[in-house]
């Protein structure tokens, strides 16, 4: 799953409705039953659900890229979750996405977060 996630994923913080920043992370594929069972794995594994309000499955059209799909986790709770999950024991994964989640949750923890 993380090897997904390092190839296919994005991960960043954004602050749009909220002061606080908020970290990311997404995926994207063209397979909407991969998306599916991505998402129900995640659910299952961190939330012990079935289904979760928090993260979505969206269906992008720009007009040139058909059947796009896209899963997100957003929030300075629910994307560090899932961050966890995904990186657990960890001894390979692409460093950049992985120095912005660990960046991030450490400023969060330590009450740092500002909006540069």
């Amino acid at each position: 799953m993380r090897g997904y996630f390092d190839g296919d994923g994005t991960t960043g913080v954004y602050c749009l409705q909220r002061k606080t920043p908020q970290l990311t992370l997404g995926l994207i594929s063209a397979n909407l039953n991969f998306i599916k069972v991505y998402k129900k794995i995640i659910d299952k594994k961190i939330f012990n659900m079935n289904t979760h309000n928090n993260s979505s499955i969206i269906i992008e059209d720009d007009g040139i890229h058909n059947d796009r799909y896209r899963i997100c986790w957003a929030g300075n709770n629910l994307a560090p979750a899932v961050a966890s999950f995904l990186y657990k024991d960890a001894k390979i994964f692409l460093d950049r996405k992985h120095q912005i989640i660990t960046n991030h949750i450490k400023k969060y923890k330590n009450g740092n977060l500002d909006r540069s």
